[in-house]
């Protein structure tokens, strides 16, 4: 099996909240008589988050190792039932929500440090192709080309802001992120390379975990402040 077929392959859940009708309610009923599984939509479950995936070549090996970690890190915190996932990586083909998280996690194995920092069209285009209830991006640097904040803000959607420096900060690109959650509604983090693990931390942005982060005693721990 390749990794279309993953992707494509929809994965069964329980039935969520929202009711059914016509063809879709008596499958649903069948389904329930006989006690099978129901298939849920990508598009259609409770979470439905997307991931911006910086893999410009300044990630180098070692951070695209601790990305890669971190994202699978949250991919198996994330309610499997509850949860679909978009990774779009800014300089290679994205792949759209997706349910089967293992999948995805795959998927994520695969991609490598080349490239620019094409941030803002990159999370554009993810929003545009995707309903998503919240957006993540992650990035070692200042985006290159289209800076334009007011894009992603009109899609009314959160976006969770993750800044990973490691020899030193960039002061614009830190300024940038801090504005974009802000103005969205997101959440705001630094994790600084031999102050934070990124492997280890990234997972709280997770919707089961994510609440934890309005501690904020417990958010300088993670920062390594």
């Amino acid at each position: 099996m390749n990794m279309n077929d993953l992707i494509k392959k929809p994965a069964t859940f329980r039935v969520g909240a929202k009711p059914l009708s016509g063809l879709a309610a008596r499958k649903q009923a069948a389904a329930l008589a006989t006690n099978e599984p129901i298939e849920i939509p990508a598009h259609e479950m409770e979470h439905r988050i997307g991931i911006v995936f910086d893999d410009s070549g300044s990630m180098g090996s070692a951070q695209i190792a601790d990305a890669k970690a971190g994202v699978e890190e949250f991919l198996r915190s994330c309610e499997k039932d509850k949860t679909a996932v978009a990774i779009y990586p800014m300089n290679m083909e994205g792949i759209p929500l997706c349910s089967n998280l293992p999948a995805v996690a795959v998927y994520a194995q695969g991609i490598s440090a080349t490239g620019g920092t094409p941030l803002v069209r990159t999370a554009n285009n993810m929003l545009n192709q995707n309903k998503l209830t919240r957006a993540i991006i992650f990035s070692d640097g200042s985006p290159t080309g289209d800076r334009d904040i007011e894009k992603l803000i009109a899609h009314g959607v959160p976006i969770d802001c993750v800044y990973i420096p490691d020899m030193y900060v960039d002061a614009s690109a830190e300024q940038f992120m801090q504005e974009l959650a802000r103005k969205t509604d997101g959440i705001y983090l630094r994790f600084e390379r031999g102050k934070s693990n990124f492997r280890a931390a990234f997972k709280y942005l997770s919707p089961g975990l994510r609440y934890m982060l309005a501690d904020k005693s417990f958010v300088s721990k993670l920062e390594g402040r």
